[in-house]
């Protein structure tokens, strides 16, 4: 989904993170004038998006209890 690899950075995987919430977020999207069914889609790629980040960053942090 954020197209990162398990060697990308902290740093890079948020922003690749916030290059793809910056895509759909969706003040962007109404500001734009898109259709509601784009908006539904907007919204529901961004949702993905935050969880998929989410996940990482939590089982980046779980790793690195069990490394500790």
């Amino acid at each position: 989904m954020l197209g990162c690899t398990p060697e990308t950075s902290d740093k890079e995987l948020k922003l690749a993170y916030r290059r793809k919430a910056a895509e759909y977020h969706p003040d962007k999207i109404a500001s734009k004038g898109l259709p509601e069914e784009f908006m539904r889609h907007a919204d529901d790629q961004m949702k993905s998006i935050t969880v998929a980040y989410e996940a990482i960053v939590e089982a980046r942090k779980q790793q690195a209890k069990v490394v500790s």
